[in-house]
């Protein structure tokens, strides 16, 4: 069972009129109506709250996520279609489930401004699919995949990941793996790749993107862990160390709480650390800057910062896996100014000649390895970055429209982390403004779309927090608890407990997050649950 300390704001007071049924609760304004008793939830009973909307949805999120971190490792190790389309099988399933839960007379899509662009996108990749070119179509339906399979995931985080209890489970896992993979990475030989003579495509192509020349005769070697290259598990490795800074920086925490989401953070670092990935570690600072400004606590975090920063030199100092001076280029103006360089060049000079674009495909963006056989049919432009994909495939015009869509989230996601603030989503609110933030350099140097699992993390998070953003201005509560049984009694429809917002922010206490005890109630019975 979860502890009592820390949990008294789960509930509200007990009065003679309460009855609450034993064992259960929910989270969202609109969610709630009756509460547990804390000293009653197990973890079974808090998991099995989460996943009582769309159990299948919710474990297809599970499964993707997993195979996410490990696809690399599993594309060596059963090469083939099936495992190159191992993550999308479940992402796929998760949803025709949310589109069986959309409602009667409901869009698919939210009314945010970024649902709007997003689907601004969506016409235009299928505009520049449609559009007669030398491309095979088969590269051209691998590419459309490729742009907006991993978007549409923002229905799956809208309608199945919609209360802070499942956004809470969600982050906890994620970070549970990014400590997995780096544990992994770390018993990663470089011996045993350098010298390997393989005819697998793809295992070549993710040996020669890791290895660069240390010094004269020397090779060093970036570890890439479970990934199918270092830059995307170092790029995986930033998503947990933001989203272990989201929570660790929560108020309120317990000693082993904040402990879990710090190590997190550690073992993220060195994750980042051991990829050699330069253009990460400067994602990660950007990151955790974002989330010190949102938060308030610069002086606080300085003083963290500064303790990681004495014993994190100590270690990098007697480390003999982590190439210190390639990672101290990382601030060498004359690098950055060659990293974004070599993408904004050919990205420029490709609009001056093609404007329109050349359709999709044509950058190879998103093709799967077992389609590289095709590439000889036709004209491909290689280039870095999803800046320079977008620009070679969709034109001025659709690079445009996509970051457009940037900025409309950034917009979004910051306004719902201040109107949420104080409340039990306010970790995933400043997570997923940090996470789109990051997005901008990223989507000039590198590919946070594209990469697995990153972008559908991305899009999980901005549509679980949209849902909740949402159903907090609607004042009504969520319709899928509508016949939701809680143990033996039904939640009460007709005249339910209006709830405070200490009811709106229970978490567990073993669960690494403690909560506001706030009792001050949030808005009138008529007006939270009127129709």
């Amino acid at each position: 069972m979860f502890p009592k300390k820390g949990m008294e704001s789960l509930g509200r007071p007990k009065t003679d009129g309460d009855a609450r049924p034993k064992g259960k609760s929910f989270d969202s304004v609109r969610d709630l109506h009756t509460v547990a008793e804390p000293e009653q939830m197990s973890v079974w009973s808090y998991i099995k709250d989460c996943f009582a909307i769309s159990p299948v949805g919710n474990l297809c999120i599970v499964a993707a996520l997993i195979i996410g971190f490990y696809h690399g490792s599993l594309k060596r190790t059963f090469p083939g279609a099936i495992a190159v389309f191992a993550y999308d099988i479940p992402l796929a399933i998760g949803l025709i489930f949310a589109f069986k839960s959309l409602p009667v007379r409901q869009t698919l899509f939210s009314n945010s401004r970024t649902a709007i662009a997003l689907k601004f996108v969506i016409y235009f990749c299928i505009i520049f699919t449609l559009i007669p070119t030398d491309v095979p179509w088969i590269i051209r339906l691998a590419s459309l995949r490729g742009w907006i399979f991993i978007p549409l995931v923002f229905i799956i985080g809208y309608r199945i990941i919609g209360t802070p209890r499942q956004m809470f489970l969600f982050s906890a896992l994620i970070l549970i793996l990014c400590i997995s993979v780096s544990v992994y990475g770390a018993f990663q030989d470089p011996a045993d790749f350098l010298n390997i003579q393989s005819e697998d495509a793809g295992m070549m192509k993710t040996i020669i993107g890791s290895t660069y020349k240390k010094e004269e005769g020397v090779a060093g070697f970036r570890v890439f862990s479970s990934f199918v290259a270092a830059g995307a598990f170092a790029a995986t490795m930033v998503f947990g160390i933001i989203i272990g800074m989201g929570y660790a920086t929560q108020p309120g925490l317990g000693f082993y709480q904040r402990l879990f989401w710090i190590a997190g953070i550690g073992m993220s670092l060195y994750g980042v650390f051991i990829s050699g990935s330069r253009s990460s570690m400067i994602t990660a600072i950007l990151g955790t800057v974002v989330i010190i400004w949102m938060r308030g606590i610069l002086v606080k975090m300085l003083l963290v910062i500064a303790v990681f920063a004495i014993v994190g030199s100590q270690f990098l100092a007697d480390s003999k896996s982590i190439d210190v001076g390639r990672l101290q280029t990382a601030f060498a103006v004359n690098e950055l100014a060659w990293r974004v360089w070599i993408v904004i060049e050919p990205t420029f000079f490709s609009l001056l000649e093609f404007p329109l674009g050349g359709g999709l495909g044509r950058s190879t963006h998103g093709v799967p390895v077992i389609f590289y056989y095709l590439l000889p049919r036709y004209s491909p432009r290689l280039i870095d970055g999803d800046m320079g994909h977008a620009a070679i495939d969709l034109g001025l015009a659709g690079l445009v429209v996509y970051f457009a869509m940037i900025i409309r989230a950034i917009q979004d996601s910051m306004v719902w982390a201040k109107s949420l603030k104080g409340e039990a989503s306010e970790p995933d609110a400043i997570i997923t403004v940090a996470l789109w933030v990051i997005t901008v350099p990223s989507f000039v140097t590198g590919a946070p779309f594209l990469h697995v699992p990153t972008g559908a993390i991305i899009w999980c998070y901005f549509g679980g927090l949209n849902r909740i953003y949402d159903n907090r201005s609607s004042g009504k509560r969520d319709d899928r608890y509508r016949n939701l049984k809680l143990g033996s009694t039904r939640l009460n429809t007709r005249n339910p407990i209006p709830p405070t917002r200490s009811s709106v922010v229970g978490k567990p206490s073993f669960g690494f997050c403690e909560t506001s005890n706030s009792t001050k109630p949030i808005a009138s019975k008529k007006f939270l649950y009127s129709k």
